[in-house]
């Protein structure tokens, strides 16, 4: 848990400080990048046992000028500050191919998506 909260700070420090005007993230997106940060832990660990050169990183995004599908924001229950700050903010995942050096961007879904294709690959390779 701990190791959890030092990567949601050096995310949000990555991104610029980002923060509500209460001081910290949304608790919304505080917890989508704590999974995000796990999904991607596993997603370095997997593709090491496949020896393959590709490298899992969380991070924030602008969803407006992105191009990732985004959740519409729930503005219920938020001051104006918090929501106006917020709702431009999206966790996804930056995926570097190390040999090629190409970088894309993927969603949480697509990140989790694939890693429910690569824990069968691994399950079965395991079992030999």
């Amino acid at each position: 848990r701990e190791r959890v909260a030092k990567e949601v700070a050096s995310v949000r420090n990555a991104a610029g400080g980002i923060a509500t005007a209460s001081g910290s993230m949304s608790g919304q997106l505080e917890r989508d990048l704590e999974h995000v940060i796990l999904l991607a832990n596993e997603a370095n660990m997997l593709i090491s046992e496949f020896d393959v050169g590709v490298n899992f990183v969380p991070t924030l995004v602008d969803a407006q000028s992105s191009a990732l599908t985004i959740r519409a924001a729930d503005h219920k229950g938020k001051n104006k500050a918090e929501t106006s700050r917020d709702h431009a903010l999206e966790v996804a995942v930056d995926v570097t191919w190390n040999e090629t050096g190409r970088k894309s961007t993927w969603t949480a879904d697509a990140l989790s998506r694939r890693l429910d294709e690569w824990r069968e690959v691994f399950a079965q390779w395991s079992e030999g």
